[in-house]
């Protein structure tokens, strides 16, 4: 192993006064890039895809690139307004960018050491973001201040949206129960809408009448009057659920551990399963697009009908490399994997 390790190690060097010495160190496999991804949001012309180790994607619909944030921060959310995009993640970070593609970023105060699960932007300047231990923040331009809201407890938060600057939902959950808050003042004040009996992991609004809730063991709750009347749904799975995106025609997916990726046409009373073409665990849904564990992309053309992936490569863990020459090498890993390269990587 060490061995292979030095080999490969010499290689770079040697290619990197060729080849790489403006680039140093970068993505070879899986493309655009393995780092595991959270969250993904779409508006007309880009959408832009966060996760772990600070990892950014932007695509204008040339192709993904990858953007450099400024922080190896885990990145749980995204938010896209007009020119405007925030992220949000581990220990309180949060990060701006205003020139409408992504490609520079800049670090804004959050005034908390918590991390930070969701972010949700009405316009260009009131927002929201939530996390652990009933961490709720709001800001009134564009996140240059953040205020603190106070709320009591030791409650987790995953997901947050508003209807209008008033009139918002949180989901989460503390210890193995889940919970889901409403606010009517703008998140002054927050009130138990139910308490579900499994953690809530996003929640999703299509207009002030239609929303629906997902969290772990499959669990959907459906609601057609704002939230009044909670029902659970018949999601036809068992998987833990991350995300759920619904339209106003009363269509809607969830996505889920082990690729699960579930529709609805019936405004969230049943759902039935869709083919993914991966085990990897999908983590966000936004339009027509999906990310997951390992950089895993998936976008639909026709409403889910056929998904395809966007992402290329192998994720298998790799256990050994080694080259011969300076474009002729091979590595070993999980489960009986052997790949070979004819151009140097």
């Amino acid at each position: 192993m060490k061995k292979a390790i030095c080999i490969l190690i010499v290689f770079i060097t040697l290619l990197s006064n060729e080849v790489i010495s403006q680039e140093g160190w970068f993505w070879q496999n899986p493309l655009p890039q393995g780092n595991g991804l959270y969250d993904v949001e779409h508006i007309t012309g880009l959408t832009v895809a966060v996760g772990n180790y600070g990892a950014i994607l932007t695509n204008d619909g040339s192709g993904w690139q990858v953007r450099e944030g400024g922080t190896t921060s885990t990145l749980f959310s995204v938010s896209v307004r007009g020119n405007n995009i925030w992220a949000v993640g581990v220990d309180g970070t949060i990060l701006h960018s205003s020139d409408g593609s992504g490609a520079n970023w800049d670090l804004q105060t959050s005034g908390v050491d918590k991390h930070l699960q969701s972010v949700f932007f009405l316009n260009d300047n009131l927002g929201w973001c939530e996390g652990q231990f009933e961490t709720v923040l709001r800001t009134t331009n564009g996140g240059n201040d953040w205020e603190t809201l106070d709320i009591d407890g030791t409650q987790h938060y995953f997901s947050v949206v508003f209807f209008d600057e008033n009139n918002g939902w949180l989901a989460g959950a503390t210890g193995g129960y889940g919970v889901i808050k409403y606010t009517i003042d703008g998140g002054e004040t927050w009130k138990n809408s139910i308490v579900p009996t499994s953690q809530m992991k996003s929640i999703c609004f299509a207009d002030t009448n239609f929303g629906c809730a997902v969290g772990d063991g499959g669990k959907i709750f459906r609601t057609i009057d704002g939230g009044e009347n909670w029902e659970l749904a018949n999601s036809n799975s068992s998987q833990n659920l991350k995300d759920v995106f619904i339209t106003t025609s009363g269509e809607g997916w969830v996505v889920g551990y082990d690729g699960t990726i579930n529709t609805t046409t019936d405004w969230g009373e049943n759902w039935d399963s869709q083919t993914s073409g991966t085990q990897n665990h999908l983590n966000a849904i936004f339009d027509k697009w999906v990310v997951g564990a390992t950089g895993t992309i998936l976008q639909t053309s026709d409403g889910g009908i056929n998904w395809e992936l966007e992402s290329s490569g192998f994720d298998g863990g790799l256990s050994g490399v080694d080259f011969v020459d300076e474009n002729n090498g091979w590595a070993v890993g999980r489960e009986g994997l052997i790949v070979h390269t004819t151009d140097g990587g």
